[in-house]
């Protein structure tokens, strides 16, 4: 019997590694300049082979890999949220700029805070972007490369954006509160000084600290499960 969970628990380990591969394959970056903590980085001209940590073991996958003009440490982005296409998107409006206000930030701004707040404005996002691309007025290559990235991408997932309807429910728009919780149920409890773990003892506290981190009650619901099981 637990020959044939070990060898079970190998194969669903080699299925995972190999979906998160494909995964983090589809969500790298496509290799053109982007802005990153209000730098503009380029790729190398290669992309570098990395070793990931996933739950599932190592995942080899390669990544385009950026930097500065100063060179330095190399960012190993993934693709642009909503936000970055917004962003790198902002050059082709900076006409609308009122005067006072910074040019290079102030649509990029209004724009996210409508994404965010309003129903349906990804859909208005959208309109804007395809209605800018038809328009007489100019657009430098570099902003009008930028702008079809981000109609592209809000064509491709606008009926996933609506934001505000999002938060009215209470539900997370970011990944936040994913990586939170892996920090609370699995870094602070596994991840100690000197700490070495088994897959088999660690899967099992794993499952206990997610139920009791949990919201409700299901942690008393675990153990009156337990108990009335054991009771008949």
């Amino acid at each position: 019997m637990l020959e044939a969970e070990e060898r079970l628990m190998v194969e669903v380990n080699k299925a995972g590694a190999g979906l998160t591969g494909d995964l983090l394959h589809c969500m790298d970056a496509d290799g053109r300049p982007i802005t990153h903590g209000g730098r503009r980085m380029t790729a190398k001209r290669r992309k570098e082979v990395r070793h990931v940590e996933t739950p599932y073991g190592c995942v080899v996958v390669e990544r385009w890999a950026y930097q500065d003009s100063r060179g330095g440490s190399c960012h190993y982005p993934m693709d642009y949220h909503s936000s970055g296409y917004v962003c790198a998107a902002a050059g082709a409006f900076a006409h609308e700029t009122p005067k006072g206000e910074d040019a290079s930030t102030w649509w990029a701004n209004e724009a996210c805070s409508h994404l965010k707040h309003e129903e349906g404005a990804a859909a208005g996002l959208l309109e804007i972007f395809e209605a800018r691309l038809t328009d007489k007025r100019r657009i430098g290559k570099a902003d009008r490369e930028a702008l079809e990235r981000a109609a592209t991408y809000f064509r491709n997932n606008v009926d996933r954006m609506d934001y505000a309807r999002y938060t009215a429910e209470g539900r997370p728009t970011g990944s936040g509160v994913t990586e939170a919780g892996c920090k609370l149920i699995i870094k602070k409890r596994f991840c100690g000084p000197g700490m070495t773990w088994g897959f088999r003892a660690t899967r099992h506290l794993m499952r206990l600290r997610a139920l009791a981190h949990s919201a409700g009650d299901r942690w008393n619901s675990m153990w009156d499960a337990i108990l009335t099981s054991k009771a008949a």
